[in-house]
């Protein structure tokens, strides 16, 4: 790898041994040397003459899975933990977006492949012994904000309801899909990154304290997603929103426990919530095997566009259905596409909480879809356990309930499905050419995630026939 003058490089140490991959020749280090003090790399990193602590080597955490966190964004300063990384943060010294990338959002092996991969037990071991006073006292003692962070067609819908069919929480299903709208009420132009961020943070701060804005709840009031909030629909009649007070007042009787679903958001924007307003957020981080949400949103796409038009049809011998129906990549890239939505998942996936930095501690939650369709009982339990609040029977026989039926056809936002099934479907109903274009553009992620190649699948397949 060619590495630039100088690059700044955050790495948690965690007392291990770490290493020089790569030492330039101003540098008084050979490449492989050991370090086991931090002071001996700080002596080594200034040993340029200028001083300072400018980087100008590759470095290594020395582990045994080989994992490297690296940044090669800017130069500056070497934080080699993350409480220092934290405490550059706070003094400017660095961006959050520079920090998010710096010790979480990029994750390699020696050879630079990915060998550090998600394993669904670490975060089931760290809240399994723990009592809902432990959670709480972890946080704050404030009521927990559950956010199911997700992308389209990951099952986010049926995490969702996991909250909803409690009658102890405020639900309320997708608030962030008002921005688009609110923005044409406001007479705001066409939305910038920041300026979406900003809004849709206002909506869940305000959602967090149960205030709602007049523009906000009319357009809640007429969109159908809001047949989906049980809360809503148990207190009125036909799900009808009656105003604005009503709404804040229906949402206080539940004494601050609010869940929420979001689509399509990164955890930078949940970051400030939770850092400066000190909310109390539980973020569970819902991730599928691109092959199933690949397949789910080819479906999507065909039933609610009718029939294939004979121009995409000539090009799917060729090229496949991704490509034809602009669900593989398009520019600007979206998260609706499978290079988007990998790109999502590389850049917000938290693989083990070791890599967590302080401000998600104790308030992050990865989960795979296929793991809840593999024991959906199990990890419902487990994600109670995680946001600190009883598992109510209610709760218990919905998942029974829901999580084992035949899926209806064409039913395509249904909650009530066999969750397995729907899980493996694209085993058989993807193409391998298809399954290649999404092996090939996600192949780091498929590795991050623990989720197998579909060579490997088939073999284990044919082995046990």
């Amino acid at each position: 790898m060619d590495l630039p003058t100088k690059h700044r490089m955050y790495v948690k140490i965690e007392h291990k041994p770490f290493y020089l991959k790569q030492c330039l020749p101003n540098l008084s280090c050979a490449s492989g040397q050991t370090f086991t003090k931090r002071d001996e790399l700080r002596n080594i990193s200034s040993s340029n003459g200028s001083g300072d602590a400018d980087v100008d080597f590759e470095l290594s955490s020395l582990t045994e899975d080989g994992r490297v966190l690296d940044n090669f964004d800017k130069g500056g300063s070497l934080l080699p933990t993350v409480d220092d990384a934290n405490a550059a943060e706070e003094n400017d010294n660095v961006s959050a977006l520079d920090m998010k990338n710096g010790f979480y959002g990029d994750v390699r092996s020696l050879d630079q492949n990915i060998s550090y991969r998600y394993d669904p037990q670490v975060y089931v071991d760290l809240y399994k012994n723990m009592t809902i006073n432990d959670v709480s006292k972890k946080t704050t003692d404030s009521p927990p904000v559950i956010i199911i962070m997700a992308q389209w067609r990951f099952g986010s819908s049926v995490f969702g309801e996991l909250f909803n069919q409690n009658s102890d929480l405020f639900y309320l299903f997708e608030p962030l899909y008002t921005t688009t709208e609110l923005r044409k009420q406001k007479g705001i132009g066409l939305f910038t990154p920041e300026s979406r961020q900003n809004m849709s943070r206002n909506i869940l701060r305000k959602l967090s304290r149960c205030q709602f804005d007049p523009d906000f709840v009319k357009i809640l009031g007429g969109w159908g997603g809001k047949n989906k909030n049980k809360a809503i629909c148990k207190a009125s009649r036909r799900c009808r929103i009656k105003s604005t007070g009503w709404m804040s007042g229906l949402c206080r009787k539940y004494k601050g426990r609010v869940a929420s679903k979001l689509i399509r958001v990164d955890l930078e924007l949940l970051r400030p919530l939770m850092v400066d307003d000190n909310i109390n957020l539980k973020i569970i981080h819902l991730v599928r095997d691109p092959r199933g949400s690949a397949l789910s949103r080819i479906k999507y796409k065909l039933s609610y566009s009718g029939k294939i038009s004979p121009t995409v049809r000539s090009q799917v011998p060729k090229h496949g259905r991704l490509k034809p129906l602009n669900l593989f990549s398009v520019t600007p890239e979206t998260g609706q596409t499978v290079r988007g939505m990998c790109k999502w998942i590389r850049k917000n996936a938290v693989v083990s909480p070791d890599l967590l930095p302080t401000w998600l501690q104790s308030r992050y939650y990865l989960v795979r879809y296929e793991d809840f369709a593999d024991t959906p009982l199990k990890v419902t339990q487990d994600l109670y356990r995680f946001v600190g609040i009883p598992f109510k029977k209610e709760v218990q026989d919905w998942v029974i309930k829901n999580t084992r039926k035949t899926v209806r056809k064409n039913d395509l936002f249904s909650t009530h499905r066999n969750s397995q099934v729907a899980a493996t479907h694209w085993i058989k109903d993807l193409t391998e050419m298809e399954v290649g274009q999404i092996e090939e553009e996600c192949k780091d992620v498929l590795e991050l995630m623990g989720y197998e190649p579909y060579s490997q699948l088939i073999h284990q397949e044919k082995s046990t026939r």
